[in-house]
């Protein structure tokens, strides 16, 4: 009877995999293992990972997940059955992090979790042609509904939505201890407030995102926030967008929103796109949902 190496040495490796202080492994990740430990644990040579693999998980040493989104299949092999959900995505790309109605939960603004989860890998840097702002391309595009990202995969019992947002090298992306889920990395409260003044649908709607307002003011950097909306660079006039919400939420002060208007107001704009009633707002040149709380 041939013997079974790995069955002889399955104390050993679930020793090893209990012991490791990752807890979260890759299909490559657990070649290396293999290939590292292969002679320490006397297995055959002709032990290869897709068998290696099998015996990990028959044996319930690991479990393997997959994140099945549309254009972006992921699997991941855990030992530990009490990782946080927030770890487990992030352990999709060493470059993601949480976004938008999710970054508000993370950061303590909000006290229950969408069932949604947004998860930003952002684009390769490229080079950005930058067109000239025109008054009817801005109307013509806010006309229109929002482009919003359908690369969603369920997973557990949430949906989870991965973004591709703009290269920004994480600006404003910091990473906070939570109890019962770990370190994760999330924007800070100025980027969450602009993303979301970007995409508010990500938000439920412009009125959560001006109650997000109101509910940081003593937490906000106002100044922080102009700083980064430049460093952020967009072609549309956000500022207008960001000035009209600090002036309707009735808690800041007239130097905070003055400092939006030193961006200039050239153009007429929207705070979200494709609304039906509307009021306009001669202070910040901006349309907006005429039933705003």
């Amino acid at each position: 009877m041939k013997e079974d190496f790995l069955e002889r040495a399955k104390t050993e490796i679930a020793t090893f995999f209990t012991q490791s202080q990752t807890k979260i492994f890759t299909f490559r990740d657990i070649s290396h293992i293999l290939d590292s430990n292969k002679i320490i644990w006397h297995l055959s040579k002709n032990t290869t990972i897709f068998k290696f693999i099998d015996f990990l998980l028959q044996n319930k040493i690991l479990k393997k997940i997959t994140i099945d989104f549309p254009y972006r299949k992921t699997s991941r092999y855990l030992s530990d059955d009490a990782l946080s959900i927030f770890k487990i995505l992030l352990s999709t790309d060493k470059n993601s992090y949480f976004t938008h109605s999710t970054a508000l939960f993370l950061l303590g603004l909000t006290d229950s979790l969408s069932n949604t989860i947004y998860l930003n890998i952002e684009q390769a840097a490229h080079k950005i042609y930058r067109q000239h702002l025109k008054q009817p391309n801005i109307d013509l595009a806010f006309s229109r509904s929002q482009r919003v990202s359908n690369n969603i995969a369920k997973f557990q019992k949430y949906k989870v939505c991965l973004l591709n947002g703009k290269f920004t090298k994480k600006l404003g992306v910091i990473e906070i201890e939570k109890s019962q889920i770990g370190t994760v990395a999330v924007t800070n409260i100025e980027r969450t407030l602009i993303d979301l003044t970007v995409r508010p649908v990500y938000a439920n709607g412009v009125s959560n995102v001006l109650k997000i307002y109101k509910k940081t003011k003593s937490l906000l950097s106002v100044k922080k926030l102009a700083e980064t909306l430049v460093k952020l660079d967009y072609i549309y006039p956000y500022h207008q967008a960001i000035g009209f919400y600090l002036d309707k939420s009735k808690v800041y002060e007239k130097s905070h929103h003055d400092l939006f208007k030193k961006f200039g107001l050239k153009y007429d704009f929207y705070l979200t796109h494709n609304m039906s009633k509307t009021e306009y707002s001669k202070e910040w040149r901006i349309y907006y949902p005429s039933n705003i709380d």
